[in-house]
C-alpha cells in the first residue's frame, strides 16, 4: 500500500511539475466531456419537449385549412382571403368520414382589444364549442363555451394566458369584460399557459369567443378559415387524413387534376420535422465531441512523449536503483490517469452548468459513462509512450 502511495504522490508531482502542459492536455479532455454532456442532454431535452408537444398539440387531430387556388365561379377569392371553407364542410366531414370523433370550425382574425384603460391588438379566433374536447386539456379557471352559448352568439370569451395577464395586470380576469370591435365580451374561461396550440399558433395570445357570434356580429363572414378534426386514437390517420380530402373535394367539386382551395395537416409531421432538426443537430455536436476527445487523447500522448525523451536520465537512475518495468510502465499510466481523471471531473462540472444553462440536467449515470469513457480514451494512447519508458536501459 506505501510503495502504491509513493507511486501516487510521484505522479501529482511530475504532473504539478508541468503545470501548463497538463492543464492543456486535461482542458482538451474537459472540454469535449463538457461538449458531450450538453449535446446529449439537448437532444433528451428536445425528445422530451417533441413528445410532450404531441400531446399537446393533439396527436390523432388534423387541420385543414383554406388556401389560395383559382377563381371558380361563386367560390372564388378576394386577394389572398380565401372563401371557400365553409361550416357545411365541417358538418359533412364530421358526419362522412369514419374515424372522425369531432371537427370544430375557426374564423381568426386581429381586432382591438380593451379592458379599462388598456388597448392592444390580439388575435380573435370564433371557435365552435367542440373545440374543448378536441384539445384535450383543462382550462386554468371558468369554463369553455357550451353549444347554448354558439347557438345564442352569446358576448361571452375565454382568454389566453398571456393575454388575460396583460389585460387584468395582477387583477382576476374571470368575471371580468373586454370590448372586442365595440362589443363588449363577458370573460368566462383562462386558459393555462400552453404555448403552440393546435395549429402551430401561441395560444396564450388568442381570444376565444364562438363561431357564430365571430362570424355574424363581429366579423360579417360567411366562411371559415380551417378546421380542426380529431380522429379516434384507433383509427389510421392517413387513411383518415385522405377521407377528409375526398369528401372536400367532393364539396368544392374538384377533380384529381384541379389544384385543391384547402391543405389537410396531420400535427405530427410538425413534430416529426422539429425532432430531426434536433436529432441532426445532436449527431453534429456527438460528432464534434468525438473530434475534440481525439484532440484530447493527442494531447494525453504528446504529453507522455515528451515526458518520456525528458526524463530518460530519471528514468535510467531509477531502474539503476532498482525499479522494475512495470513499475516504471505503472508511473506513466498513473500520471496520464491523473491528468485524463482531472479533465474529466472538470469536463462533467463544465457540462452540468451548461446544461443547466440549457434548461437540461445531467444524468449521474451519464457523468460516470463519460468519464469512464475519458479515462479509456486518455490511457489507451498513454500505454505505448509508457512502454517506451519502462523498455529504457538503466
Amino acid at each position: 500500500m506505501s510503495a502504491r502511495r509513493a507511486r501516487v504522490r510521484t505522479a501529482v508531482r511530475m504532473v504539478m511539475r508541468r503545470r501548463l502542459r497538463s492543464a492543456l492536455a486535461a482542458g482538451g479532455v474537459a472540454v469535449a466531456l463538457a461538449s458531450l454532456l450538453i449535446a446529449i442532454t439537448i437532444a433528451e431535452r428536445g425528445r422530451v419537449s417533441a413528445l410532450q408537444d404531441i400531446r399537446r398539440m393533439g396527436a390523432t387531430v388534423l387541420t385543414v385549412t383554406a388556401e389560395s387556388s383559382r377563381n371558380r365561379g361563386t367560390r372564388g377569392r378576394t386577394g389572398s382571403v380565401v372563401r371557400t371553407l365553409t361550416l357545411r364542410d365541417a358538418r359533412d366531414v364530421e358526419g362522412m368520414v369514419p374515424g372522425v370523433i369531432a371537427v370544430a370550425a375557426e374564423y381568426r382574425s386581429v381586432v382591438p382589444v380593451k379592458s379599462g384603460g388598456l388597448a392592444r391588438q390580439a388575435t380573435v379566433a370564433g371557435i365552435e364549442p367542440s373545440y374543448a374536447s378536441i384539445r384535450e386539456a383543462p382550462l386554468a379557471a371558468g369554463r369553455f363555451f357550451e353549444p347554448g352559448d354558439e347557438t345564442a352568439g352569446d358576448l361571452v370569451a375565454v382568454l389566453g394566458a398571456r393575454i388575460a395577464q396583460d389585460l387584468f395586470e395582477g387583477r382576476a380576469a374571470l368575471g371580468q369584460s373586454i370590448r372586442l370591435g365595440g362589443l363588449r365580451f363577458a370573460v368566462i374561461g383562462i386558459l393555462p399557459e400552453r404555448g403552440t396550440g393546435l395549429d402551430a399558433f401561441n395560444e396564450d395570445e388568442v381570444v376565444f369567443i364562438p363561431l357564430k357570434t365571430a362570424r355574424r356580429r363581429l366579423f360579417q363572414a360567411d366562411y371559415v378559415h380551417r378546421l380542426f378534426i380529431r380522429a379516434d386514437p384507433g383509427a389510421d390517420l392517413s387513411e383518415v387524413e385522405l377521407a377528409v380530402a375526398a369528401v372536400l373535394r367532393i364539396r368544392h367539386r374538384e377533380t384529381a387534376l384541379d389544384p385543391v382551395d384547402f391543405r389537410v395537416q396531420d400535427q405530427r409531421r410538425l413534430v416529426t420535422l422539429r425532432g430531426t432538426v434536433i436529432k441532426r443537430l445532436g449527431a453534429f455536436e456527438i460528432t464534434a465531441t468525438v473530434a475534440l476527445l481525439a484532440t484530447g487523447a493527442c494531447g494525453i500522448f504528446a504529453l507522455q512523449q515528451f515526458a518520456v525523451r525528458e526524463r530518460r536520465a530519471e528514468i535510467g537512475t531509477r531502474r539503476a536503483l532498482g525499479a522494475t518495468r512495470s513499475m516504471v510502465f505503472a508511473q506513466f499510466l498513473i500520471e496520464a490517469g491523473l491528468v485524463t481523471g482531472g479533465g474529466a471531473v472538470w469536463g462533467i462540472l463544465l457540462g452540468t452548468w451548461g446544461a443547466r444553462m440549457a434548461g437540461g440536467t445531467v444524468q449521474p449515470s451519464l457523468a460516470v459513462l463519460g468519464f469512464v469513457a475519458c479515462l479509456a480514451a486518455g490511457l489507451d494512447p498513454a500505454i505505448q509512450p509508457a512502454r517506451a519508458a519502462a523498455s529504457l536501459s538503466p
